[in-house]
Order: C-alpha cells, then sequence, then structure tokens
C-alpha cells in the first residue's frame, strides 16, 4: 500500500512536468531528417542519424529500467533533466556527421535515462486504487505535444528560426518541473516506495524462449513492432512527403490527427465490452493499411489533411482495440511476453522506422513508396489474423463461448 491515496500530490504534479518537458522534446524533431538535408548530411548518413537518437533512448530504457527502483530513481531525475537540457542546446554546435553522431547518441541516452527514471518514481508513487487514472493523466501530455509543437515549430520556421534554435528553447519547459524537484527534495523520495509489479523485473531469457514456443506468441509483438514501425515512419518522413505538397505544412497534419485518435479513442473506451474483439481489431488494422496506401495519393494541402484524420481515427481505434484483444492474441499472457517482448517491439518499431525509411530514400524511393512498404507489412499481420491455425488458437484462449466469429 502507498504511504498516500491521495493522486494529485506536489509530487504527482512535479513528475507531469518531467513528462511534459521530456516529450515535449521528442516532438520537435520530426522534421529532423529535413534538417540534416538543410545541413548537407549526404542521403545514405540521414536515415542513420535520426535513428540514432530512438536507438540511444531504446538502448537506455532497456537497460535501466530492471535497474531502477523507485526511490533510486527519484534522486536521477534531476540529473537526467540536466543532461537532456545540455543535448537540446548543442545542436547548435554539432553539424558534422561524427559530432552528430556523438550527440544523438547521448541525447537518446539521456532522454531514455529520463523517461525510465519518471515512470519508475510514477509507478512507485500512484495509489494503486487510482492507478488507471494515474497513468491515464501521465500519458495525455505526450499525445497533446505531438499535436501542438509541430504546428508550433512549423510556424517558427515560417518565422526565420531555426531547428538548433527551437531545440534550445524548449529547454526552458524545463525549469518548472526542475524548480519543483529542487523545492521537494528528498520529499519526493520519501513520498515513493517499490511497487510490485513486473514492470520493473530483469528480462528473463528462459522465459521469452518457452513463450516462443506457444501458439502465436509471436503475433502479438509483431503488429506492435510494424504499427510502430509505421508510425515513426510518418512521424518522421511525413515532413518529406509534405514538401512536395503545395502548401503542404506537416503540424497541420498532426494538429489534426492526434485530437482525432484521442477522440476515438475515449469514445471507444466508453462502450460495454463485446465479443468479436479479435474481429474488430482485424477490420482497424485493414482500414490502417489502406490509410498508409493513402498517402501517396495526397497531392493536395486537403487531400494530406483528409488523410491526417484518417489516420487519427485508425490509430485511435486500433490501439483500444489491441489492448481488448490482447489476451486472445495471447492466451494465458505469458508474463515473458507481456513484460518484455512487447515493450521490446514498441521500441524496436519505432528506431527501425528512420534506418528503413533513410536507407529506401538513400536507394531512390519516394516517401509514398515508403509508407506503402509500412502498409505492406501491416497487410501481413492482418492476413496473419485471418490464418485457420490462429482462429484455432483464437478461441481456445478466449473465456467462455469465446468472441463470436
Amino acid at each position: 500500500m502507498r504511504q498516500t491515496e491521495k493522486l494529485f500530490t506536489f509530487q504527482f504534479i512535479a513528475l507531469n512536468l518531467v513528462s511534459f518537458f521530456a516529450f515535449c522534446n521528442l516532438s520537435v524533431f520530426y522534421s529532423f531528417y529535413e534538417y540534416l538535408s538543410k545541413l548537407g548530411i549526404p542521403a545514405q548518413w540521414r536515415g542513420v542519424l535520426t535513428g540514432l537518437e530512438p536507438t540511444g533512448a531504446f538502448l537506455s530504457c532497456l537497460t535501466m529500467i530492471p535497474l531502477l527502483r523507485a526511490g533510486s530513481a527519484a534522486v536521477i531525475i534531476p540529473t537526467a533533466l540536466a543532461l537532456l537540457v545540455t543535448a537540446l542546446y548543442s545542436y547548435s554546435w554539432a553539424v558534422t556527421i561524427p559530432t552528430l553522431i556523438v550527440l544523438r547518441l547521448f541525447h537518446g541516452a539521456a532522454f531514455g535515462l529520463l523517461v525510465s527514471a519518471n515512470v519508475t518514481t510514477l509507478a512507485g508513487l500512484i495509489p494503486k486504487q487510482r492507478e488507471n487514472l494515474g497513468w491515464g493523466i501521465a500519458s495525455v501530455p505526450a499525445l497533446i505535444l505531438f499535436a501542438v509543437m509541430p504546428l508550433m515549430t512549423e510556424t517558427l520556421l515560417a518565422h526565420g528560426r531555426t531547428e538548433p534554435q527551437i531545440y534550445a528553447g524548449i529547454t526552458i519547459l524545463a525549469f518548472p518541473a526542475a524548480f519543483l524537484l529542487l523545492v521537494l527534495g528528498r520529499k519526493m523520495k520519501d513520498a515513493v516506495r517499490d511497487p510490485d509489479g513486473p514492470m520493473l523485473k530483469r528480462p528473463y531469457l528462459a522465459e521469452m524462449r518457452r513463450d516462443f514456443g506457444q501458439d502465436r506468441t509471436i503475433l502479438l509483438p509483431g503488429i506492435v513492432l510494424f504499427l510502430l514501425l509505421g508510425c515513426s515512419t510518418v512521424f518522421f518522413f511525413m515532413k518529406s512527403h509534405a514538401a512536395g505538397i503545395a502548401s503542404g505544412e506537416t503540424g497541420r497534419f498532426f494538429a489534426i490527427a492526434i485530437p482525432i485518435a484521442l477522440a476515438t479513442g475515449a469514445f471507444l473506451g466508453t462502450l460495454p465490452e463485446w465479443a468479436g474483439k479479435v474481429k474488430a481489431l482485424w477490420f482497424a488494422m485493414l482500414l490502417l493499411v489502406l490509410c498508409f496506401f493513402s498517402f501517396g495519393l495526397a497531392h493536395t494541402r486537403l487531400a494530406l489533411e483528409l488523410t491526417a484524420g484518417l489516420f487519427g481515427l485508425c490509430i485511435g481505434a486500433f490501439l483500444p482495440l489491441l489492448r481488448a484483444a490482447a489476451p486472445l492474441l495471447s492466451p494465458g499472457s505469458p508474463r515473458g511476453l507481456r513484460t518484455n517482448l512487447t515493450p521490446c517491439a514498441m521500441g524496436a518499431g519505432f528506431l527501425l522506422g528512420p534506418y528503413l525509411g533513410g536507407a529506401l530514400i538513400a536507394k531512390g524511393l519516394c516517401p509514398p513508396a515508403l509508407f506503402n512498404v509500412c502498409g505492406g507489412f501491416l497487410l501481413i499481420c492482418t492476413a496473419l489474423l485471418t490464418a485457420p491455425a490462429f482462429k484455432n488458437t483464437r478461441r481456445a484462449g478466449a473465456p467462455g463461448k469465446g468472441p463470436s466469429e
């Protein structure tokens, strides 16, 4: 039991301010691939340099989360904040390939350390009885920032600001969180206790090998991997696609897509339990595949905005449906799958997007072709959901009579 049952404490507010800054930092790098083009970086290096930051973050999270405990994580947060601020200021002088390699890895490691420490501390702070509300509130700033910051960045770029100036400018958002953490001092560490949940356990390879032997264990992480691969491709390369469209603005794309995704997810969350979860997921995946294929058909500003709305609708429906269908996609909910494979697939999918996209564009492909490749991967996952062997396992994993097909 937590030391307090209150959710809205100064500690909780401080950690949400930390999340706000962390994801504000992430959301302004949607145009980094195009920024590298301005610097004259060769095409074969742009995808690599874009992908190094999420790679550093992924490796940092993978290393730190099993080691951190809530009390120690609370002490690390101020240091991680300082490292991230240092990284953002460093883009003004890092303009060559060697310096950008070092900076991007450092930036990603600092971001991963901050997110790991913040999430671990939140896990020890949020009262058990209010976990759904607490984590729901903690996730909102990240989603809202992906709608607001690209649009703000586009406006600042149009008024003569440069990318390094914008990256350095957002560090001002770190100071409210740093000030509150400084005021709280040891009260932050004293307010949390180490949670018991599996989120903080070290990965066990034996469990993962055993889970791989179960039917369809790989399907859920596979869907998650290709979903995040597609999302990261949209995030990092939609700017390149919009640059070829008259009056195309990437900021408007995200400003349309994210609110629609939030509204769709909230609406689905109010619906009662239903039987055909996997069938609904299959339909949502098929709609998402069509959405990726439609990006290449958007040659006007209006068409781009329509595809943004469709993308938001698809993502907003897909994520809650995937969560609802997960027990049927992985019967028995093996622990290694839940705590290792699926989160790893999320991180791997997001970091693979820049590498794949950069490599294909360097070979002469255009961004619409890249979106088609991502749609093709999701189409394979959609086809796997219809395979007879998977249907049999789905029925076996469903409670009672199973979902209606």
